[in-house]
């Protein structure tokens, strides 16, 4: 405190002139203050936008676009164009599928059980 009373309030403008000549350096750094912005950035700003990027790469683009966005709408139009094949409106064909699967049913519990 002392230095800055006799800087400024002893020598006026003058002590401003003679700091700046002196202390150029640290005038710089103090005015950019201590360059704390900066250091911010590179150490912490940059590798979280680093990892973000990169989550959003494999997570969003590659689990949610592609498995629940794409993926599953995808799964369901498949089995519905396999299952379109097989509802023809014809009922003695289902009865017969019916039976095959009671049969089956019936194998899997009496005999095997």
């Amino acid at each position: 405190m002392a230095g800055a009373y006799a800087l400024y309030f002893k020598r006026g403008l003058a002590g401003d002139e003679l700091l700046t000549s002196r202390v150029r350096g640290l005038r710089r750094a103090l005015a950019n203050k201590l360059y704390v912005d900066e250091l911010y950035g590179w150490a912490v700003v940059r590798p979280i936008w680093a990892l973000a990027r990169g989550l959003w790469r494999f997570v969003d683009a590659t689990i949610i676009d592609g498995l629940f966005v794409n993926g599953i709408p995808s799964l369901i139009a498949w089995i519905s164009a396999m299952a379109r094949r097989f509802q023809n409106g014809d009922v003695q064909r289902y009865a017969a599928v019916t039976a095959l699967g009671v049969a089956a049913l019936l194998y899997v519990f009496l005999v095997r059980g």
